[in-house]
């Protein structure tokens, strides 16, 4: 058991200027993820806290228009991710 009290923060991107603090328990971490954006109705993808945090910094880099290097084997989904980012978070 991890009990650790590490401090999670969440950007929402769809209410500016705020964030969500999620504390480090991992079996709420997904729950609490899900309830913040459950309003957007977007598809279900299986979110770790690590991935979200990794989506997160990548929306703040491209706001701030900071390059930002995705990389990972064939198939794992970067196109996917960019694609997912692009339409349901930007509304490209």
């Amino acid at each position: 058991m991890d009990y650790s009290k590490h401090l999670i923060i969440f950007f929402n991107s769809q209410i500016p200027d705020t964030i969500s603090a999620l504390y480090r328990d991992r079996t709420k971490l997904e729950y609490l993820a899900r309830r913040l954006i459950e309003k957007l109705e977007l598809p279900k993808y299986a979110l770790s806290g690590d991935n979200l945090i990794k989506m997160a910094l990548i929306l703040l880099k491209a706001r701030e228009n900071i390059p930002v290097i995705i990389c990972g084997d064939a198939g794992c989904g970067k196109s996917s991710l960019i694609t997912y980012l692009a339409r349901n978070v930007y509304e490209i």
